[in-house]
């Protein structure tokens, strides 16, 4: 059996398998759009660590399950296979969307009280303002998130953003650089951006709507953390011909807090499926989501927060209101 412990912040994961998959590159380096480096600012060996969890993953020829019992999991079936057929490797064990990515959200909150919202997030130095701007699949953060490079702020995380509460400190953790984006849109929409990126030769022939790992490290905040920045929320919808940014506020405190609580419940709670044949139902549990609603509440009633809007506009208009 090979054993490998993994660190992503303050989580520690233990990993034992029967398969070298434990180690594929695709999984851990930058440059695939599987890649866990597109969650996680770092991904690194630990072995001399105590970790929080272990997780056995078997390849057998059994029908594919997986089981989870607090700090233990295992996961069983013939993998070696359903990585072969896999086309969109994002959905499997390893990849960004799937088990590993998810297992260690869950161990962050639950082990280290860290939460992490469903957000990429902009630091402005000189204003201390940290503008965390959340959303799903689609709804606008890429272009968010692009808009500010253009404008120069410095970029903190595109995927995930990570929050810890401690005794009237609120602590901000850099998640990953790299971000899953369509070359096309970023052509059409900041095209003064292309020299500025690090797009492969040859971009132009990746097809339409196809994504591509655009690293952003160049443009990334230095420091791993930030200690009570003033804060702006930011949810962006697009929509394609709009001339000018519709901007409303998003609030009273009670309904901002919720916002936010169900942004960070949204990754370590949703239902996911992986190899298109297994399908799980997500890590929350009741006292999880007890310590989450509280943290933010205090985030939402101590935290300087300079504005929490929602704006709406064609992607090179968010210029406008960053």
């Amino acid at each position: 059996m090979l054993t490998r412990t993994i660190a992503a912040l303050a989580a520690r994961l233990r990993l034992v398998s029967n398969l070298d998959l434990i180690y594929d590159a695709r999984y851990f380096s930058p440059g695939r759009m599987e890649s866990l480096l597109t969650d996680y600012d770092q991904i690194a060996d630990d072995p001399a660590a105590e970790p929080d969890a272990t997780l056995y993953i078997l390849d057998d020829a059994v029908a594919p399950t997986v089981s989870v019992q607090a700090r233990t999991a295992l996961a069983r079936g013939p993998f070696a296979s359903l990585e072969e057929e896999m086309a969109d490797k994002r959905y499997t064990l390893l990849g960004n969307q799937g088990l590993v990515y998810r297992y260690l959200l869950f161990l962050l909150a639950e082990a280290h009280g860290i939460h992490s919202f469903h957000a990429n997030a902009l630091y402005d130095p000189a204003e201390d303002t940290l503008t965390i701007v959340l959303g799903g699949a689609a709804s606008g953060k890429s272009p968010v998130l692009l808009a500010g490079v253009r404008k120069g702020l410095q970029v903190f995380g595109t995927e995930l953003v990570h929050l810890e509460a401690d005794q009237g400190t609120f602590v901000w953790h850099r998640a990953a650089a790299i971000d899953n984006i369509r070359p096309q849109s970023l052509a059409a929409d900041f095209p003064d951006l292309l020299e500025r990126l690090a797009l492969p030769p040859g971009w132009e022939e990746i097809p339409p709507g196809a994504k591509y790992p655009l690293d952003l490290s160049a443009f990334a905040v230095p420091t791993q953390s930030l200690h009570n920045p003033r804060l702006r929320f930011l949810l962006p919808r697009v929509e394609a011909g709009r001339a000018r940014p519709v901007v409303e506020r998003l609030g009273p405190p009670g309904a901002l807090a919720k916002l936010l609580f169900d942004n960070a419940s949204e990754k370590i709670g949703s239902s996911f499926t992986l190899y298109n044949r297994l399908a799980l139902p997500g890590f929350d549990t009741p006292s999880l989501a007890e310590r989450r609603l509280a943290t933010m509440v205090r985030l939402v009633a101590e935290a300087e927060i300079a504005r929490a809007e929602m704006v709406l506009a064609e992607p090179r208009y968010f210029l406008e209101v960053l």
